[in-house]
């Protein structure tokens, strides 16, 4: 059997934080909304990440949790750079119930600071590690490979808070005219606006070209982009391709296709980025040299996607997760992270095609009958450590004429 551990966080993880609070707002902006995160749970079913927002005065954070197995906690960046600003005071433990404290030094940097918190399981920084496995220890401990949780420490606002401006683009004009209109009112620059909520239709024919353009070239500044409500079903080939100032992004809800180079090398940095539900095409390279990391979640409404070569492709990605209702999954080549530690299939799913996945520690597949394998190279021992599977369909996904009896198979869901 190939080696692998198991980790799980049983209860309840519960994040605090001290905040020194800030005053002031400047009112001419439009706040972009906050994500209010005073707790967070875990109940040990899923692990797909947290992003965690903090004020750049706070002191320490505190994460409360419970496991099953010893583990250690580290610290990684998203972007090479530094994470000496954060600390724990505990780094490592036994089995039980545990509380450690994140200790933060203020952020008086320009910059917003970001980094992933990792529990893991010790056994898999341990060299003489068991290598067979007790699947009745398995069962219910299966999906709490790895815990991680992002902090963003926002960046410090010597003088004023940053703009944010809603537009709404279904009256036939094109994005600068708005953006023009507002700034000459506000007295303000292109500069001044780091968010920004677009309703209607970016892409409308009209003004396609020069919409993206604007964003690109001339809100250079922009950190966040918010589609969700806009009026698009389709993100252009290269519509954000190398645009070196936006770092987060939600996708429009309606969204059907995101193409070629979309964002390919580009500063996007999500965590926990979430496919639209009703996206069935992405297309190669989109996401490919971008900072996103965590998770990548894809719902569906239609049943079928098509991801193509490349598409996420990038180092901060470390689980994927198909929602229930995914029923078809169309693969290319090096479409993920070639180091996924997870990956969960649903009990929909019914067919994965042309997929030529890369290393997978682990596979959680819920489908009752194992997935039918059309020309993909997915079903290598070497590429996948295990495939945990219910325990009622064990023997069919072991069945000598199944391409999934090549790989490890485990009777643990």
């Amino acid at each position: 059997m190939n080696r692998f551990s198991l980790f799980t966080l049983l209860a309840l993880l519960t994040i605090s934080c001290n905040n020194g609070g800030l005053s002031g707002e400047d009112d001419t902006t439009i706040e972009p909304p906050k994500q209010e995160t005073p707790v967070i749970e875990f109940t040990g079913s899923t692990s797909y990440g947290n992003i965690h927002e903090v004020e750049p005065n706070t002191e320490y954070t505190t994460i409360e949790f419970e496991v099953d197995t010893p583990w250690v906690l580290t610290f990684a960046s998203y972007n090479n750079e530094s994470t000496e600003w954060i600390s724990a005071d505990k780094t490592s433990g036994e089995a039980g119930k545990h509380s450690v404290t994140l200790r933060m030094e203020p952020n008086n940097t320009p910059d917003n600071r970001l980094v992933r918190v990792e529990i893991r399981n010790k056994s898999v920084y341990d060299s003489t590690r068991v290598t067979d496995i007790n699947v009745d220890d398995m069962i219910n401990t299966i999906q709490g490979v790895c815990y991680m949780v992002s902090i963003l420490q926002n960046r410090y606002y010597a003088d004023k808070y940053p703009v944010g401006v809603r537009v709404n683009l279904n009256a036939g004009y094109n994005l600068k005219e708005l953006i023009d209109e507002y700034v000459e009112e506000k007295n303000i620059s292109y500069d001044d606006i780091e968010y920004l909520d677009v309703r209607g239709n970016l892409g409308n024919s009209t003004h396609i070209d020069s919409n993206y353009d604007f964003i690109n070239n001339s809100l250079t500044n922009l950190k966040e982009l918010d589609l969700y409500h806009a009026d698009m079903i389709e993100i252009p080939v290269g519509a954000f391709m190398g645009n070196r100032s936006i770092h987060y992004i939600t996708l429009p809800h309606y969204l059907q296709s995101i193409g070629d180079n979309a964002f390919m090398n580009s500063e996007l940095r999500n965590v926990n980025l979430r496919i639209p539900p009703h996206v069935e095409y992405v297309g190669m390279n989109a996401f490919a040299g971008t900072q996103i990391g965590g998770s990548v979640i894809i719902g569906t409404n239609t049943g079928f996607i098509s991801i193509m070569d490349d598409a996420f492709n990038t180092p901060y990605i470390f689980t994927v997760v198909f929602k229930e209702g995914m029923s078809i999954i169309e693969g290319g080549k090096n479409t993920f992270n070639p180091a996924l530690s997870f990956m969960i299939l649903p009990e929909t799913l019914m067919e994965i095609r042309h997929w030529y996945l890369n290393n997978v520690g682990i596979i959680c597949c819920y489908a009752i009958d194992p997935p039918h394998i059309i020309d993909s190279i997915l079903m290598q021992p070497d590429r996948v450590g295990g495939v945990l599977v219910p325990v009622g369909s064990y023997l069919f996904y072991t069945d000598p004429y199944d391409p999934w009896n090549n790989l490890p198979i485990y009777p643990a869901l």
